[in-house]
């Protein structure tokens, strides 16, 4: 009942306004909960390197969010798995 109320008034200027500062502020709610998440997540250099290529891909391509996590998964577990080999 609320979705066809919403959608039979969609046009009325107040009710955009009103639903446009909702997409704001959750966008902004959202940002404020990723930014500590993505300095607490990046730890070294790899970490580093993949957050940056991750986000170039994501503002520069269209390629699908999904491989992008398995790309950056794939990469964290080779180096993780090389790493020790390295170290000897």
């Amino acid at each position: 009942p609320l979705l066809h109320f919403a959608a039979s008034k969609a046009h009325h200027p107040r009710l955009r306004s009103g639903l446009q500062a909702v997409v704001v502020a959750s966008a902004g709610l959202l940002l404020a909960a990723a930014v500590p998440l993505a300095v607490s997540a990046v730890t070294g250099p790899v970490t580093g390197g993949i957050a940056l290529l991750t986000a170039i891909l994501m503002l520069t391509t269209k390629l699908d969010t999904l491989w992008i996590i398995i790309g950056a998964a794939l990469t964290a577990l080779t180096v993780a798995s090389v790493a020790p080999i390295l170290a000897l």
